[in-house]
């Protein structure tokens, strides 16, 4: 039996490390495919893994530009290869990366990464004692320098995220603070495989109890279990200390698919509830936990310390398995996410964050001896029953359905159609674009294959390169609907906006929207790609949104999308009228934000921008699109 269990294990082994070779090679090849766009390894690589994380991390598009300041000696005292800051804006991401460009799985210790967070974390303290001055006002230097300069006080906190294709071991660095906390994040070669083949749309947070961080709590829990049901309930208290330090780390993050944004702390209707938490805080503390419905959470699996025997509450009037409850002590939560209770860590985060900033005893909260009700439900499979849960579990203020839309009729159509329909070739062959209404569908979907010919045919049939999600397609209709503003808001916010209109109209796609959609693609693609872009610095992606949007309110809707997607490409004139475009839009903007004193990142994400675009213009000859319009009879 052991030879067995033997054998068994070596193939696994053998498997998972195949799979992970299998990925190592798709990095370096996705690597070389930007390298037209991005020049040097490192900043192709950037791009790659940024593409990977950046909805994971809920972040908004991020800024890839490499920065470096040296000293006179040449020695380097900050180094960074991208930035930005998390949709909400209370969190600013750094991203160093460290690349291997051969095609192997190698590892590096503890001492060979000091210098992946040194470098960075100088940036940063530079950046906050107001070294953009001391470099040239054209540079990449300059632009994230005073980036971060001008926002530093809106930050609550700074994450340091080193993007690397090795295995980083072990890599403990302690929380630093440089005017607001600096924490420190490895997506490695190991995490970038795992969050890329999770089928999960969220970061897996894990909570050790037995780490530095953590090991000063120890939380007691009661725990039933049914084999019937496949999943185990735990209830727990919760110090809300501990609720503070897992927001500060992970933002939104730690909310499962961000359901509700904050809702603040005074004046709507809809933010009574937190202002009476906020008072409860700050008057009753000790009446938080009698007052507060508690949190609902979701995890993959625990590990505890039990200190008693399970005791069997089988109903004896039923026929089910049997049900036990046990007790213990937590010693690490996997893939921990809150699904109900948002504003509430989100009011003792808030309240505390400001009370730490301020002198007036009103305003003061103390957490010591503050705790919230834990409900943890606990499953290997509960990305299955996730969805249902969290729906279930948030009725207490109101959140619409459309949060819950990955499996709705419109996104489960919209695959059909992306799986059914061939893209137009002369050769016939039966190539299709592929939509990915989960992250991480299409790898789940090429493993699948058993053999070396079906996966290559499946590749084939649905190239790589024509993947594309279901925030693509929001991004790019909201570009066309002339909702820039909403498009460059950070992928979460920005596709809940698109849902709920789609929702809320009943609106199920067909095969000419599907049609469109591919050519708006085809378009968006084509601005993502122009060399031209890296003038643009943190002003990309605006650009391109209202690049888009500009387009289709100058044509009246004329544009005939039909005939891109005809051809799977634009026509010359279209793509010499979008390049034009673009540098007009961007001097515009430059011009506008320096008179406002604000960046065109923020200044993009609002109405004010569209409407003052709208009303320039632009001195473009939009006759070069006469041969790409929908002619109407008469």
């Amino acid at each position: 039996m052991k030879k067995v269990e033997g054998v068994l294990t070596s193939l696994i082994f053998e498997k998972m490390n195949e799979e992970l070779m299998s990925f190592v090679v798709s990095l370096l090849e996705d690597t070389q495919f930007k390298m037209d766009e991005y020049q040097t390894p490192e900043m192709a690589f950037t791009a790659v893994a940024l593409d990977k994380i950046v909805e994971l991390l809920d972040c908004t598009d991020p800024v890839i530009e490499h920065c470096k300041l040296t000293k006179s000696n040449g020695d380097t005292t900050g180094e960074i290869h991208a930035y930005a800051e998390s949709v909400n804006g209370e969190v600013l991401y750094l991203f160093y990366t460290d690349y291997n460009p051969l095609p192997e799985v190698k590892t590096k210790s503890n001492t060979e990464c000091q210098p992946l967070i040194n470098r960075p974390q100088g940036f940063y303290n530079q950046a906050v004692r107001c070294a953009y001055t001391d470099v040239d006002s054209s540079s990449s230097e300059y632009r994230a320098l005073k980036y971060i300069y001008d926002n530093v006080q809106k930050f609550n906190s700074v994450n340091i995220v080193v993007l690397s294709n090795y295995i980083i071991n072990n890599l403990t660095v302690k929380k630093v603070t440089v005017v607001k906390p600096l924490f420190h994040d490895t997506w490695d070669l190991k995490k970038l495989y795992a969050n890329t083949h999770s089928m999960s749309d969220h970061m897996a947070i894990d909570i050790d109890f037995n780490s530095d961080d953590y090991k000063r709590y120890k939380i007691p829990f009661i725990q039933m279990e049914s084999s019937q049901y496949g999943y185990k309930c735990i209830q727990a208290m919760f110090p809300a200390k501990l609720l503070f330090q897992l927001y500060e780390r992970y933002n939104t993050n730690l909310l499962y698919n961000n359901v509700r944004y904050f809702l603040g702390l005074k004046g709507a209707k809809d933010k009574k509830p937190n202002v009476a938490m906020l008072d409860t805080l700050r008057k009753k503390n000790e009446m938080f936990l009698a007052y507060n419905n508690g949190i609902t959470a979701l995890a993959k699996g625990i590990d505890s310390f039990e200190n008693t025997e399970r005791t069997d509450v089988t109903d004896p009037d039923s026929n089910s398995s049997s049900q036990y409850i046990s007790m213990g002590i937590l010693k690490k939560i996997s893939d921990f996410r809150i699904i109900n209770g948002g504003q509430t860590t989100a009011v003792i985060f808030n309240a505390k964050n400001y009370s730490n900033n301020t002198t007036d005893p009103d305003k003061k909260v103390n957490l010591l001896g503050v705790y919230v009700q834990l409900k943890l439900i606990v499953s290997d499979e509960i990305e299955k029953i996730s969805g249902d849960i969290a729906l279930s579990s948030n009725f207490q203020n109101k959140v619409q359905y459309s949060d819950f839309t990955v499996s709705n009729e419109f996104n489960t159509k919209f695959e059909q159609l992306s799986r059914g329909i061939l893209i137009p070739n002369a050769n016939n062959e039966p190539t299709h674009w592929f939509y990915e209404r989960l992250k991480g569908q299409y790898d789940e979907e090429c493993k699948k294959r058993r053999t070396k010919q079906d996966k290559e045919y499946f590749e084939f049939c649905f190239p790589k390169k024509k993947k594309f999600s279901k925030e693509d397609v929001a991004r790019i209709w909201s570009n066309w609907n002339q909702l820039p503003y909403d498009a460059v808001k950070g992928a979460t916010t920005m596709y809940a906006a698109f849902m709920k209109s789609i929702v809320e109209r009943g609106f199920i796609p067909d095969e000419d929207y599907y049609k469109k959609t591919i050519a708006l693609l085809i378009i968006y693609k084509y601005l993502l790609s122009r060399p031209d872009n890296k003038q643009y610095a943190n002003g990309k992606a605006s650009v391109i949104a209202y690049a888009m949007a500009i387009m289709s309110s100058r044509t009246f809707g004329r544009f005939d999308l039909l005939k891109v997607w005809k051809k799977q490409d634009l026509s010359d004139n279209t793509k010499i009228y979008l390049n034009s475009i673009c540098d007009k839009i961007y001097a515009l903007f430059q011009r506008r934000v320096a008179d406002l004193n604000t960046t065109l990142l923020s200044y993009g994400k609002t109405k004010p921008a569209y409407d003052f675009i709208m009303s320039q213009s632009l001195d473009v000859d939009h006759h070069l699109l006469d041969d790409d319009l929908i002619r109407y009879e008469d």
